[in-house]
């Protein structure tokens, strides 16, 4: 088979530090003059445009990096079934984490744009779930996880969808998107396409918008009082949703147990030989994300 040549995992880290500090100020700033064209410049110049520029700089084979190969018709379906079942694992996990902070400050509503007619839900399922789905998977099951297996297929997996998980900077939505992660990962590295984690993607936050549409829909047709309680700042409701929701995903999480153990393991890649054990250096720009991400999630838990 041809030796392929890999992005290093120094080079990548430099660039996810990069591109993370941008998301943060100038994706920040688009974001709060206009949250929808804020999300199309920050998923397409700031997440999207960077690994391309890596990968061409350092003559990476695109096909080859970033997993562009098609993907069939079972496999698609495998990619939004299994998505369909973790999306209640991941909401579980998200509670968890609100439920703790509930305990110590108040949550905030997460700043995503609702939509308020069909219109308006076809733009955001353009912009939140398609547009998302394929920068970010790009970026994270394409160069990010590419670079990574060098240390292992199983390593690979599981530190692409932790970055994944800190790139949100959101201590509110950290462990929903590594749980998430994991599985986009799992789906790209079994179909040897990278188009299973970008339906898995546009699936998960497809459902997100989708459902949100619904609840802003069915809010306008019941009588709304200033007694309405606030589920995310009331800690028995918040506790018996979490507890509600987690036996759903348990039942989820089993059958999707099954179907992963299920499947015949027949990577299109071979495993790297030379298991490479990351540097200090390596780990540098990694470090100093987590300390940005730990100063925003203090703003967010204190202000």
């Amino acid at each position: 088979m041809e030796n392929i040549k890999r992005p290093s995992i120094f080079g990548v880290n430099v660039l996810y530090l990069i591109v993370g500090i941008v998301l943060l100020t100038f994706g920040g700033y688009f974001q709060s003059k206009n949250i929808k064209s804020g999300l199309v410049i920050t998923e397409y110049l700031i997440i999207l445009t960077p690994p391309i520029l890596f990968s061409l700089v350092f003559d990476l084979k695109l096909k080859e990096t970033f997993r562009l190969r098609k993907i069939s018709i079972k496999n698609m379906i495998l990619s939004v079934g299994c998505t369909i079942l973790i999306y209640p694992i991941a909401m579980f996990f998200n509670l968890i984490v609100l439920n703790i902070i509930s305990i110590f400050t108040k949550v905030k509503k997460p700043p995503i744009p609702v939509a308020n007619n069909m219109g308006e839900y076809i733009i955001l399922m353009i912009i939140i779930a398609f547009s998302a789905g394929l920068c970010e998977e790009m970026f994270f099951r394409g160069l990010v996880f590419k670079a990574y297996e060098k240390m292992g297929k199983t390593k690979a997996i599981i530190i692409s969808a932790t970055l994944f998980g800190v790139f949100h900077f959101n201590i509110q939505n950290l462990l929903g998107p590594l749980v998430l992660g994991l599985l986009f990962a799992y789906l790209v590295e079994y179909t040897g396409s990278i188009w299973a984690g970008v339906i898995g993607h546009f699936t998960n936050n497809g459902l997100s918008v989708t459902m949100a549409y619904m609840a802003n829909m069915a809010s306008k047709g019941a009588a709304v009082t200033e007694n309405s309680p606030d589920i995310l700042n009331n800690n028995m409701l918040l506790l018996v949703g979490t507890i509600q929701i987690g036996v759903i995903g348990l039942i989820c999480g089993i059958i999707l147990y099954k179907i992963i153990k299920s499947l015949k393991k027949d990577s299109l890649e071979e495993e790297y030989e030379e298991k490479y054990n990351m540097t200090f250096k390596d780990s540098i720009p990694l470090l100093i994300s987590l300390v940005i991400f730990i100063y925003f999630a203090y703003i967010q838990l204190m202000f």
